[in-house]
């Protein structure tokens, strides 16, 4: 599997009342088995003055990933269960700049934000 939506370097985009349902059983929670699941994150985005609001994430990895060199970006109300909560970051070593998360919900996580960060 492959991330469920990928935008990327936009301008001005907003997601909202928008969900993802990536499971790999009904059952409310991860398990161990789980974390093979790679890479089914639910929104991920990289770029400029992005909104995502009123969503709801159900995904075997990340719920959004906030990809590396974004700026301006708010991510409010949030119903997430996924396995690496809301994430700042990726491979790569650019900056990130102004990033807001809150008011987001994440139940059943093994990690509730995840900033990942690299050496140059």
């Amino acid at each position: 599997p492959f991330w469920s939506t990928l935008f990327e370097n936009v301008v001005d985009l907003e997601i909202r009342y928008s969900g993802v349902s990536n499971r790999r059983t009904p059952l409310d929670g991860h398990s161990f088995l789980d974390m093979t699941a790679f890479n089914t994150d639910g929104f991920d985005v990289t770029g400029k003055n992005i909104y995502i609001h009123d969503v709801s994430i159900w995904t075997q990895d990340d719920c959004i990933g906030i990809k590396d060199g974004s700026e301006n970006v708010l991510v409010e109300r949030v119903d997430g269960t996924c396995m690496g909560g809301l994430t700042l970051g990726s491979m790569g070593s650019s900056i990130n700049r102004n990033i807001t998360f809150r008011d987001c919900y994440i139940h059943s996580s093994f990690k509730g934000i995840y900033l990942k960060f690299r050496r140059k």
